[in-house]
């Protein structure tokens, strides 16, 4: 009985722990949208989400970078389609903007910038990703490029709201989905730097 007892108290505080840590992930995600604080050299656009390349594609016009990576491009999407679909034209598309249809994940997107910042000589980009991607993918740039300098520009999804987020049982689904990739990149990559470290050492 004791030992049952000990289990259920274990399982009680890492339930707690985790409830308290998915609480504390979605009350840190970007509620709404703000402007990087500067221009930085490089935008970096993670496909997946909705208006992420015409949001990227604003920062871009606006001045606050100067080229684009389109990262995680699906395979059976040409440059022109894109073009096309986002209204982009084509003299700016072929000065300023670079396509990648590598990335599968968001490990692989931050990859994939990682060897385009490289070879441009950028150490300073702007992260555009969804506002409950941003923890993630932020981590996983920052891991493939520790040089770098990222500032994370979320773009928040026009059907979501925050303040009821746990009545939306899709929205509910996401973010915990979410927590779950977060927590085991966070882990995946805690265990790299140790081992780098102790190597290293």
């Amino acid at each position: 009985m004791r030992a049952l007892g000990l289990v259920a108290s274990v399982l009680t505080i890492l339930l707690l722990i985790l409830v308290g840590g998915f609480l504390g992930f979605v009350a840190s995600l970007p509620q709404a949208e703000t402007l990087p604080p500067g221009r930085a050299q490089g935008i970096v656009i993670l496909t997946g989400g909705p208006d992420r390349i015409a949001e990227g594609l604003q920062l871009l016009a606006d001045g606050f970078g100067q080229r684009i990576l389109i990262t995680g491009v699906h395979g059976r999407t040409s440059r022109e389609d894109l073009e096309r679909s986002h209204g982009i034209d084509r003299q700016a598309a072929s000065c300023c903007i670079d396509l990648d249809w590598q990335a599968l994940n968001t490990r692989g997107n931050a990859q994939e910038a990682a060897r385009w910042a490289r070879a441009n000589g950028y150490t300073d980009l702007i992260l555009v990703t969804s506002s409950w991607h941003v923890p993630r993918a932020t981590e996983e740039m920052r891991q493939a490029m520790p040089e770098a300098h990222i500032t994370p520009h979320a773009v928040v999804p026009p059907r979501a709201e925050w303040p009821k987020w746990w009545r939306d049982a899709s929205m509910m689904r996401l973010l915990v989905t979410e927590y779950a990739k977060f927590c085991a990149t966070r882990v995946r990559v805690l265990v790299a730097r140790t081992a780098s470290a102790l190597h290293s050492g």
